[in-house]
């Protein structure tokens, strides 16, 4: 529900849920299974870095 609601946005969204890609959200999950670990917040990263410079990373 959330996530189409903000499709509708102008502002760019970035699905976080996505970033784990085919991994067990367990691999970048905190143990409360809300809060990414640091490879999550790693990887959150990374890809908000992709969206903002176009997919280049340096």
């Amino acid at each position: 529900m959330i996530g189409k609601l903000m499709k509708t946005k102008p502002d760019r969204v970035i699905d976080t849920l996505s970033v784990a890609g085919k991994s067990s959200p367990s691999e970048w999950l905190e143990a409360d299974g809300i809060h990414p670990s640091a490879e999550g917040q790693i990887a959150i990263a990374k890809r908000l870095v992709e969206a903002l410079t176009g997919g280049t990373e340096e």
